[in-house]
């Protein structure tokens, strides 16, 4: 008898395209589940846009219709005060505000050396040597100034060329952190990594001085207090309603032609706002300047970008409520009548 060795392929080719199918289907499923998080993740992203956007229509709403106060924003126990603190739009969008003439002004006059005593208490905080703060002012007014003639310690577009940098503006500012294109700055940065030097400055030509939304550096550098007594001062500024920091700052308040007379303890037309929501990791910042008599608007926006969110916009204690214009006492334009 005759025996056939039987062989069978139908079997392992079943198993084979099995096999297949499973791999299929779960490179299917794999890509499908990551297209559904990627169109999760883009409909959230829309939705973050969208609740910023919101939020900042509202607060350009705000501060072109409310009036400007020695309170700061507004007027009574509702107004916000411009000095950094944190205060929550929505649910998930939190805000900051700050009053520019609380601020060094980078562009201000350089025949006068008050600034310029200014900017160097400034950088001296930071631990920056008093020679090396004079020769990065030196820096700074030769960037800005319109002639090719260098200070003792400054430079010049020879200098910038030599060292292959852009040549200096040979005018005012755009932004502060421009100053990393002046030379001698951008070795310093190191001095500021844990309080970043660019939340002091701006290049507003303000005229005055809050000492009630200044920042402590910048009180420590205007009055030539101790940062740490700067740095009380404000925390006290944020924890007792309406106090007044400028008569304990200054002797001669109501002088106008004395040391205090460039003291204005009412919030300026300029306000810089930082933009955030919590589960984004940027923030927006800008700066809004309040133009009534312009013809282009009730407002101006400046110095518009997108930043990395920093660590220090989570506020230690929970932000307050932004107010309502209700609470705020919206500004009307008053109409003068002539009567003949």
């Amino acid at each position: 008898m005759l025996r056939h060795q039987q062989g069978g392929y139908v079997l392992p080719l079943t198993l084979a395209v099995l096999l297949m199918l499973t791999l299929i289907a779960s490179q299917v499923g794999r890509i499908s589940g990551d297209a559904v998080e990627k169109v999760i993740a883009a409909r959230q992203k829309v939705q973050h846009e969208f609740a910023m956007e919101s939020a900042k229509a509202e607060i350009l709403h705000l501060l072109a219709l409310t009036p400007r106060t020695a309170r700061g924003i507004g007027d009574g126990p509702m107004a916000i005060v411009p000095d950094g603190r944190t205060y929550e739009v929505n649910t998930s969008v939190r805000v900051r505000f700050q009053d520019l003439r609380g601020l060094i002004p980078l562009n201000a006059s350089m025949e006068n050396p008050v600034p310029r005593t200014r900017l160097i208490n400034l950088l001296k905080s930071y631990g920056v040597q008093e020679d090396k703060a004079n020769a990065m002012l030196d820096a700074l007014f030769d960037y800005r100034d319109k002639d090719d003639l260098q200070r003792i310690n400054g430079a010049e577009k020879k200098q910038y060329a030599e060292a292959g940098k852009l040549m200096p503006r040979n005018h005012d500012l755009l932004d502060p952190a421009e100053i990393y294109r002046i030379m001698g700055w951008s070795e310093e940065s190191k001095r500021w990594n844990s309080d970043d030097i660019l939340q002091h400055l701006s290049v507003e030509r303000t005229q005055g001085f809050n000492p009630n939304t200044a920042t402590a550096r910048v009180i420590a550098a205007i009055t030539g207090i101790q940062l740490s007594d700067a740095q009380t001062l404000v925390r006290q500024r944020r924890t007792v309603p309406d106090t007044d920091l400028a008569p304990l700052l200054f002797s001669s308040l109501g002088d106008p032609f004395g040391s205090a007379g460039f003291v204005l303890r009412t919030t300026g037309p300029s306000i810089k706002v930082t933009l955030w929501h919590q589960k984004q990791s940027w923030a927006w910042e800008f700066i809004i300047h309040h133009t009534p008599d312009e013809p282009a608007g009730p407002w101006r926006v400046s110095n518009f970008m997108q930043l990395a969110l920093q660590p220090e916009l989570t506020p230690l204690r929970p932000p307050q409520t932004l107010p309502t214009l209700k609470d705020l006492r919206p500004l009307t334009s008053p109409r003068i009548e002539y009567r003949f």
